[in-house]
């Protein structure tokens, strides 16, 4: 029973077009991101988002489909032959579906070069090759028509379904339909034997036929891309491998131009028919230019126009701008220039993140303090690189000063309004002193009229440019020029203990209990009123709410309690107690804030074990409703409020220090990337960085800029080259790298070691001519005090179908962080996997496990040496993870086996394995007895020992306990976690995994007990029966793996995104949710106890 949920979607973006899908007047841009389509708005500045919408499939290709006067509609297909058209509703932002269908047949043989497509010009059909010797035609013309009139989906009456047209040619390799033809006329490229062919056929709808093929012409043998050109000229081109071809309809006049490089996608610019953008497999682009006069082809020409990211797809927008969709680096867009811009004729507008391919990760806690990150290999050719993953908030250091011993700060600014920062104030226990900030210094500021000799409990500035100071005896007001203008002492024998304020209003603790109220008016601080409890105040809060469109004064004031552990909401006019609120446990509020977070007012109480209770707050009778607990951290936490970006914030110091914000009305919490426990925090405001922060610790002050508050941060390290495998060696504080050079008709293989902060390249050693590398770990061994880099190696011969020699390489980092290699053993084939056990090496190579042990002789020479008997795997043991002595293998066809390592009689034993067939792309132990695995057809399956078994055949068979189909090819599964336990959720989910994938996604995995996985499974399908389902796909049969007989087993996962999209619903569609409507299951839960369960479930991640 398992919770699935990405923490970063699918990056990869395999198809994009452009036009006019949202409206008439505006150009957007599609792109087809695996299982997700995504919309933008394309403008100077680069691409805004508009939609994101999941579809129930991998998709494969999408197309405009243009109407004049109206705005397009989009057809996309997936993977697996299911098809729809979408259209777009303006009224409410939704994509509709027009109609779908499946052109699945499983009693024909696949195309072999894939999924082909083609659409009539003047959307009368659509033609797909999808099996060998048939073309599917789509009547689209009449489908839309019935289904709009019947308001059903028409594909499934008798007149309106597609239907295949036999043709002869068998290795078809591109389709296009002819423009100007009376009856719709598919161009067909195809190949036989040792030569390449170009024909046509017209087709006959009514009739549902072919005639043809017509004007069958031989081209160029490497010919593999067919564009059919617009009136009026007409005709098509062929991109073969050495030579570009134009063919008028009646495929004759050829004419050809030679090329020098490869081509493998285009783009047409505009709609004058006669410029198309060309692309490389490795990021050369060129402008292929039609030369046309008096609507005749006269010729062609390519012009290089520079080089940039390795592209998938092209899509000219308008304007010059052009986008350059990658699977292999960062998608761009750009704008074509008439001038060269560097080395290019072209300006990188806007870049769009892409982790994919991502084929190896780890781990790594640098600073040992609960915050990990990824260390990915990301990427491919020269757009290769190392991508490390921080979970939450950066802050990039501005200036920062070593000092100790204070308990809170503050900022002046220099006016009420000033967008700048006069002072920083510093409170120490007896004393307070100010700084000032200049080009990047902070430097004490001397002969200030301020109080120095004592503690500051709250300072800051006023309306009307006045500014307060409240020490632990008085409270003094200060007038523009700095001068005293009012004050007001404490009572004989007593100390002010707690201070806050707002522009208009104070409030003070004096001990006992007491509470007196100030407002500041006329340069004046006015007492106002004074009340007595029977429990001492422990915190206080009166940030105005903004009720009247006032942001000045409060209403209310917030008090917590010591003793009795309570809030009460106080009125100040009449200091009523209008509510008090058990906050439950033995901790004390320790700092109590509120604030207006989108259109949401919430009140905050810390508790002082690291709790955070969060309650709403009703602005109409002040009432508190509760919401949800959440833990973050240990140790008290300090609440303050902040602005970023023209919203409120809430920065919560302390030893996990966390911002908290909104984002569509729900809640959002993002770690603060910093080692040390902060104690407080203030908003720092000037010239050059508006958002900055001043925060202290116990050792500093640090002002810094806040990056981009998200979940999700990426740092990119270019490597040039495609990194391979990746490991953290803690002891030299270095990452080791295998990185591939492609180069022609080979590849190069190197070992790097990086810094582990700074990611600069250390040392490098390359690898042997034809040797290639395989795996690589960092280990000590048994008996050893160094950690030593150990990579394993194969021998690449072309005329043997496997390796049949290879290398272990040890290598230890010295002093000066340089790569010495230690020793070196050679093996028999290619070792594809290494582990850690129990201080010995394991490995598997060819189709063999062994387990090595080391010692040193008296020469100081290292030898190694078989710790027991090795065994033979199934077919190939390519994936191999261990915990204790126990050992599971991912084999090549065979699943997964469980391997014992007996101590005592010193072998390896089979415990029991899995029946079916899958070729393993990754294992890992969830634990002792349930193991997880993912294979190439793109599902995750779990595996369970069997405790009861009812004979010896059970005892040696795992038994499958589900499977589930992820959609994407999963690299590496790992045991670990992307975000420090902050929630009461262990009770929710546990064993959490981590798995990255091609695609360039990343995830989680955790395991759920059985009442929550029951309510969750409800709340799953009442969300699908209630949200849009882009192209009307089964859901259930999309996540059902293709092994399996039914969509019973999918059944025992949880899709985390489904679960997590009901935090972007309104709380209407919330609310039928929660209901059951449509046909679901009450779930007995109200929307805002939803809501807090989910974001338990979100702070995984």
């Amino acid at each position: 029973m398992s919770y699935i949920v990405s923490a970063q979607k699918a990056t990869s973006v395999n198809k994009a077009v452009s036009g006019h899908f949202t409206s008439l007047n505006q150009i957007s841009l599609i792109i087809s991101k695996i299982y997700y389509l995504e919309i933008y708005n394309v403008n100077e500045n680069g691409l805004t988002p508009l939609i994101t919408s999941r579809v129930y499939g991998r998709i494969s290709y999408i197309q405009l489909m243009k109407r004049e006067n109206q705005t397009d509609l989009l057809f996309l297909i997936t993977e697996s032959n299911q098809y729809c058209i979408l259209s777009y509703n303006p009224d409410n932002g939704h994509i509709v579906t027009e109609f779908s269908g499946n052109s699945n047949d499983i009693s024909k043989n696949e195309s072999e070069n894939g999924q082909i497509y083609s659409i009539d010009p003047m959307l009368r059909v659509i033609a797909l090759h999808l099996y060998q010797g048939l073309i599917q035609i789509l009547p689209v013309q009449k489908m839309l028509q019935q289904y709009r009139n019947s308001n059903l989906l028409s594909f499934r009456k008798e007149d309106t379904q597609s239907f295949n047209l036999k043709i002869k040619e068998l290795d078809v390799r591109d389709i296009g339909f002819l423009y100007n033809c009376s009856k719709p006329t598919l161009a067909i490229l195809s190949r036989e034997k040792e030569h390449s062919f170009l024909c046509t056929y017209e087709i006959y709808v009514d009739k549902k036929e072919l005639d043809g093929p017509k004007n069958s012409t031989e081209v160029e043998y490497g010919g593999k891309i067919l564009i059919t050109l617009k009136n009026p000229v007409g005709g098509v081109i062929i991109i073969g491998e050495k030579t570009i071809t134009f063919y008028d309809n009646n495929l004759s006049n050829p004419y050809t131009i030679p090329i020098q490089d490869e081509i493998t996608n285009y783009g047409q610019i505009g709609e004058d028919n006669f410029r198309y953008l060309l692309s490389g497999p490795l990021g050369k682009i060129f402008l292929l230019v039609l030369f046309v006069k008096n609507n005749k082809f006269l010729g062609m020409k390519v012009e290089y126009l520079g080089d940039t990211t390795v592209p998938s797809c092209i899509s000219y927008i308008d304007c010059g701008y052009v986008f350059i969709g990658s699977h292999f680096g960062d998608s761009k867009l750009i704008k074509l220039q008439t001038e060269k811009v560097g080395d290019n004729f072209f300006s990188t507008v806007d870049e769009m993140l892409n982790l994919s391919p991502i084929v190896d990760f780890c781990v790594v806690d640098i600073d040992k303090h609960g915050q990990s990150q990824l260390v990915l290999c990301s990427g491919g050719y020269k757009d290769g690189s190392l991508r490390i993953i921080k979970v939450g908030v950066g802050i990039n250091e501005i200036a920062k000063l070593a000092i100790e011993g204070l308990k809170g700060l503050f900022q002046i600014k220099e006016s009420f309004n000033s967008k700048k920062v006069s002072f920083l104030v510093l409170s120490y226990y007896k004393a307070t002193r100010f700084l000032q900030y200049n080009n990047g210094n902070l430097l004490p500021v001397k002969n200030i009229p301020f109080e120095l000799e004592e503690s500051t409990l709250a300072m800051g500035n006023m309306l009307y440019d006045s500014i307060v100071q409240i020490t632990t005896s008085k409270i003094i007001l200060y007038d523009k020029f700095l001068n005293i203008v009012s004050r007001w002492d404490a009572p004989t024998n007593e100390r002010i203990l707690i201070a806050v304020i707002n522009p208009t209003q104070i409030i003070i603790s004096i001990g006992k209990g007491t509470l007196i109220y100030f407002i500041v008016e006329g340069n004046q601080i006015q007492q106002k009123k004074e009340f007595h409890f029977e429990n001492e105040i422990s915190c206080l809060d009166i940030t105005p709410i903004d009720t009247k469109n006032n942001l000045t004064f409060s209403e209310i004031c917030c008090v917590g309690f010591w003793k009795e552990i309570t809030l009460k909401v106080i009125h100040l006019n009449t200091m009523e107690i209008l509510n008090t609120y058990e906050l439950g446990g033995d901790f004390i509020p320790r700092s109590v804030v509120t604030s207006k977070l989108d259109d949401t007012v919430y009140v905050f109480v810390s508790l002082g074990d690291g709790q955070l209770a969060c309650y709403y707050l009703n602005p109409m009778d002040y009432s508190l409703k509760f919401r949800s607990k959440f833990s973050l951290g240990t140790q008290p936490i300090n609440l303050k409020e902040i602005r970023y970006s023209n919203k409120n914030y809430i920065f919560a110091a302390s030893d996990q220090p966390t911002i908290i914000y909104s984002n569509n009305n729900n809640l959002n919490f993002s770690n603060v990337n910093l080692t040390d426990t902060i104690i407080d925090a203030c908003p720092f405001i000037c010239m050059e960085y508006e958002d900055a922060i001043c925060i202290l610790t116990s050792k500093s002050i640090l002002i810094g800029s806040i990056n981009e508050i998200q979940r999700l941060h990426v740092r990119t390290v270019p490597l040039g080259e495609h990194p391979r495998r990746v490991c953290y060696q803690e002891s030299s504080k270095t990452l080791g790298v295998i990185c591939i050079q492609n180069l022609i008709y080979k590849e190069a293989h190197s070992f790097k070691i990086l810094d582990d902060k700074t990611y600069e390249i250390l040392d490098e050693f390359k690898m042997d001519s034809n040797e290639y590398v395989q795996s690589l770990i960092s280990m000590k061994f048994l008996n050893s005090s160094n950690e030593y880099y150990v990579v394993g190696t194969s021998d690449v011969c072309e005329d043997e179908e496997e390796s049949k020699s290879g290398r272990i390489l040890l290598f230890s980092v010295t002093a000066t962080r340089q790569l010495r290699l230690e020793h070196s053993i050679k093996i028999s084939g290619s070792p594809w996997k290494m582990c850690n056990f129990n201080g010995h090496l394991l490995t598997s190579i060819r189709n063999m496990i062994y387990i090595y042990k080391w010692d040193i002789n008296e020469e100081g020479d290292i030898n190694f040496t078989y710790l027991c008997r090795p065994i033979s795997g199934k077919i190939l043991p390519i994936n191999i993870c261990t915990k204790g002595n126990q050992i599971i293998v991912g084999d090549l066809m065979k699943s997964i086996t469980l391997y014992e390592y007996d101590d005592k009689s010193n072998e390896i034993k089979e415990i029991a394995s899995d029946i079916s067939t899958r070729f393993t792309s990754s294992v890992c132990f969830i634990d002792d007895d349930t193991y997880i695995g993912s294979d190439s057809n793109l599902n995750v399956f779990l595996l369970k020992k069997n405790k009861n078994p009812q004979g010896k055949m059970d005892e040696k068979q795992l038994s499958l306990m589900g499977e589930y189909h992820i959609g994407s090819s999963i690299n590496q599964i790992k045991k670990a976690k992307l975000v420090t336990d902050r929630t009461e959720s262990n009770v929710i989910a546990s064993n959490e995994l981590i798995f990255i994938t091609a695609d360039g996604s990343i995830g989680i995995i955790a395991q759920l007990k059985e009442d929550m996985f029951s309510i969750l499974k409800s709340f799953e399908q009442n969300i699908l029966n209630i949200i849009n389902n882009v192209g009307e796909f089964p859901y259930y049969k999309w996540r059902s793996s293709c092994l399996s007989t039914d969509e019973a087993n999918s059944l025992s996962f949880i899709d985390g995104d489904i679960i997590e999209s009901f935090l972007e619903l309104d709380r209407d569609t919330m609310q039928k949710i929660a209901n059951g409507d449509n046909g679901g299951t009450p779930l007995g839960y109200t929307v805002d106890e939803l809501v807090a369960l989910v974001e338990k479930l979100k702070i995984m991640h």
